[in-house]
């Protein structure tokens, strides 16, 4: 008994399309599949989605992708995706050693500049995400790892842990993510060990927060 094969909805062409704000060229290359070109050169793929309309445009390398109503804001979102991934990797690049440690420890830790210092765990406890940030750059140090931070983080356990003066309460009242760039910048400042962060904080801290409360 033949069974009847299912039926493959017509998918319209894409039409004319731009890309990050060229004109672009779309050529068929398959039955459901659009090669997306500008001044010859690869730009996109385009593939009509599983629901009506929709349409997924992924980059050559096949590393972004983005789904969207229509070619034209599918290419538009992958366009988008791919400028903001250059600015971030520009910045980056401007980084000092010791900033993009401390941004790569703040992605593994999930910590951004909205996570507060005390985050629940669950309802009867709390993480101190301070502890978290400083136990992760002392993982580093325990394990043989050269750390950036590890000056920073050593004047934080001997100073400002139990310090009582203003200085030692404003850093520990930032956010973790603050606390990180703040680490980042005392080690760009050359402290590599306690003293040396004793220093910063009386000479280059102390001066800078009295500039901003006055």
């Amino acid at each position: 008994m033949n069974q009847a094969k299912p039926e493959v909805l017509a998918v319209a062409e894409p039409g004319e399309v731009t890309f990050d704000g060229a004109r672009a060229a779309c050529r068929r290359v398959s039955e459901r599949r659009w090669a997306v070109t500008v001044d010859g050169r690869p730009a996109a793929t385009l593939v009509p989605g599983a629901l009506p309309g929709r349409w997924r445009a992924v980059n050559p390398g096949g590393a972004r992708c983005a789904v969207e109503d229509g070619p034209q804001a599918a290419l538009d979102a992958l366009a988008a995706a791919i400028r903001r991934e250059q600015r971030q990797q520009a910045g980056r690049a401007r980084m000092s050693p010791a900033q993009r440690e401390a941004q790569d420890l703040c992605t593994l830790l999930g910590i951004g500049p909205r996570t507060r210092r005390w985050r629940a765990a669950d309802s009867r406890s709390a993480a101190d995400t301070h502890q978290v940030l400083l136990t992760a750059i002392e993982a580093l140090v325990d394990g043989d790892e050269h750390c950036e931070l590890a000056g920073a983080c050593l004047t934080y356990r001997e100073h400002i842990e139990t310090g009582g003066d203003l200085v030692c309460h404003h850093v520990r009242g930032l956010k973790p993510w603050r606390l990180a760039g703040l680490l980042a910048d005392m080690a760009d400042g050359g402290v590599a060990d306690a003293a040396a962060g004793a220093r910063w904080l009386a000479e280059v801290l102390r001066p800078r927060l009295g500039r901003a409360q006055g």
